[in-house]
């Protein structure tokens, strides 16, 4: 391995000087290899995270249970219990699926 050398960096912000000071300690083999498991891991991160947004886009389903009156027989169509909830979320500009 052969002696790090470091490289400095100077950033001026309004009233504050940043420095910045990196140091190689690994030779560029170690370099690679860590790149690719940090890339490994990102990608498999992706991965995981893929399906959950998909599900998290959906909208919900609301499953509503009762009688014959949350059914709305006897009633016109649409203003059954379930309808008329639907409609008040969809007001609110919450979709959902009954």
């Amino acid at each position: 391995m052969s002696k790090a050398k470091p490289r400095c960096r100077y950033t001026f912000l309004r009233d504050m000087v940043v420095l910045n000071m990196q140091v190689n300690v690994f030779d560029k083999k170690t370099l690679q290899l860590m790149q690719r498991l940090w890339l490994s891991a990102l990608v498999g991160l992706l991965i995981v995270t893929m399906p959950l947004a998909r599900a998290m886009a959906a909208p919900p389903v609301v499953l509503v249970l009762g009688d014959s009156l949350v059914a709305g027989h006897g009633l016109p169509q649409g203003r059954a219990f379930p309808d008329i909830l639907r409609q008040k979320l969809m007001r609110d500009g919450i979709d959902v699926t009954m």
